[in-house]
């Protein structure tokens, strides 16, 4: 069983009216391996998909890309990864426009936001999600703004509350992008002071959004040096750098926390794969022996954070990352995918599918 909004039945609890659902829906699909030719992300019409007695079927108001959108793309995920063609983008906002059976929880129309994981899709007009993986939406951010933080925000989330106490000291490696501006107003919200390495450029940027102090990584030293013998509890590596865990120790306390959500490598083969493993297996092993604990986090698609998510929102503790909207168009879409390419976005880069009123 499904429910599907009515144009002339359905109401939002704002009062605006909601959409009957077409069958077919416009979508941007990558349709071959990305190397150099941004031309295989196309916008195509295809059947909207159907849901499942668990899942929601979501009218998306917005999306962003997020670095692994085009590493995957790119063919990070080797056989792992989605099959080709396939609807690209991960989280999204939007409002309920039809629910599985087994959904009791939302209703038609719910304003909502959300992340749907390995299966993609997000970036069309509708996408299909399992129920536990959606949560409200913040009031006070618009739907076409909201779809850029649900990736970033719970990665950040995950990789701090767990381990950030009240005055604690944290480092963000990479202030300035999606991940580390959820990360510094996160752990702000968190009580902690919060420093954050970023380019000449970004100084200000990562201040106004919160950070105590900034460092310039461009600078001889980078991070290290002004930080040395400084005793801090974590440091948060949204970057990825090979050697950066081994760099932490003149700048954590004994027994500090080193938290990092990337690697160096692009690729995920097998042989990539066991090499990180082992790397992972090695710094587990001196964290046993006394040495800096580490953690390797994967963003957990929950709707407990995405709701705490939400509130943080609410309460004013994130902020609006949105630097540049890109239109739900061919030429759009793969000049934001160009954009994001090349490494300097200011927060987050959003794909406006449609606007709320």
């Amino acid at each position: 069983r499904m429910e599907v909004i009515e144009e002339k039945e359905e109401r939002r609890d704002d009062g605006q009216r909601g959409v009957v659902v077409p069958k077919v829906m416009q979508a941007v699909v990558i349709v071959d391996r990305l190397e150099d030719n941004v031309e295989v992300f196309k916008l195509k019409e295809v059947p909207v998909p159907e849901i499942k007695e668990d899942e929601v079927l979501v009218q998306v108001y917005s999306s962003s890309i997020n670095p692994v959108d085009w590493k995957v793309a790119g063919g990070m995920l080797g056989l792992l990864g989605p099959k080709l063609p396939y609807v690209g983008g991960k989280d999204f906002a939007g409002i309920i426009a039809q629910i599985g059976s087994a959904v009791t929880d939302f209703k038609l129309g719910d304003r909502v936001w959300g992340d749907s994981g390995i299966k993609f899709g997000a970036w069309a007009e509708f996408v299909a999600v399992d129920a536990s993986t959606v949560a409200k939406a913040p009031f006070n951010m618009p739907l076409h703004v909201a779809g850029s933080i649900p990736l970033v925000g719970l990665t950040s989330l995950q990789s701090l509350q767990p381990y950030v106490a009240e005055s604690d000291r944290v480092l963000v490696l990479g202030g300035s992008g999606g991940t580390g501006y959820t990360g510094i107003q996160i752990a702000k919200a968190l009580g902690a002071y919060v420093s954050t390495s970023c380019s000449t450029r970004n100084l200000e940027f990562v201040k106004e959004i919160g950070a105590d102090e900034a460092l310039d990584y461009t600078l001889p030293g980078s991070w290290v040096e002004p930080l040395k013998g400084q005793d801090y509890d974590l440091i948060y590596d949204t970057v990825g750098e090979e050697d950066s865990y081994d760099r932490s120790y003149p700048v954590l306390k004994p027994g500090g926390t080193f938290v990092t959500i990337t690697t160096s490598k692009l690729d995920v083969g097998l042989g990539t794969v066991a090499k990180f493993g082992g790397k992972l297996v090695a710094k587990k092993f001196w964290q046993v022996m006394g040495y800096n604990k580490y953690h390797f986090v994967m963003e957990n698609i929950n709707r407990k954070d995405l709701q705490q998510l939400s509130e943080l929102v609410e309460n004013r503790k994130i902020t609006n990352p949105v630097s540049r909207e890109f239109e739900f168009t061919e030429e759009e879409v793969r000049e934001m995918v160009l954009e994001s390419k090349k490494g300097r976005t200011r927060g987050k880069l959003s794909l406006v599918i449609k606007r709320e009123k």
